[in-house]
């Protein structure tokens, strides 16, 4: 399916791709209904065209947004293999893109078996609704790939009263 990006999705595309070759954190702040998943998905075709051989991992914290992932990437980017990894779901070992919880990638014993199977180095991690950073669970499931970019998108850069952007070296986009 073709679909026609709005004038700031294709911003945020660009200055993000632009902010990921030179910082290794970048994050966005897109409002709820601006296309963050379609936005991030461009930014995974963009790195995966630039980085044969490494995949991307998508975090997020609800099973019901990996679902949710997984139909846009069918929907919108169907040439990129996806599979989940989370509970008791493993995926194949030949995807591009691996979509999971950061519950069930905070697990040393699950994420060693996972990332021994794999064929490619998990190269960019997206962590979807990216306001959860900074948690316990979530620094232990970022710390098993040291050596990943991270981009994370949010629609709420606050948590408990905080702002969470300093976890960021750059902040690439905002409306």
């Amino acid at each position: 399916m073709t679909y026609k990006k709005r004038g700031y999705q294709e911003v945020c595309i660009r200055e993000t791709v632009l902010a990921l070759e030179q910082h290794k954190k970048v994050g966005a702040i897109l409002p709820t209904g601006a296309g963050k998943t379609f936005c991030f998905i461009g930014i995974v075709v963009d790195y995966l065209a630039k980085n044969p051989g490494k995949s991307v991992l998508v975090l997020s914290h609800l099973s019901l947004l990996t679902v949710q992932t997984g139909a846009a990437f069918k929907k919108f980017a169907p040439h990129i293999k996806t599979g989940v990894f989370q509970a008791n779901q493993m995926p194949p070992n030949d995807c591009h893109v691996y979509l999971s919880t950061m519950q069930s990638s905070r697990v040393e014993e699950k994420t060693a078996w996972f990332t021994n199977k794999i064929e490619s180095d998990v190269g960019l991690i997206i962590v979807d609704e990216c306001h959860y950073l900074g948690s316990d669970s979530y620094d232990k499931a970022l710390g098993y790939y040291p050596d990943a970019k991270i981009f994370g998108v949010t629609a709420t850069p606050f948590r408990e009263r905080r702002i969470m952007t300093s976890f960021f070296d750059k902040i690439s986009f905002t409306i």
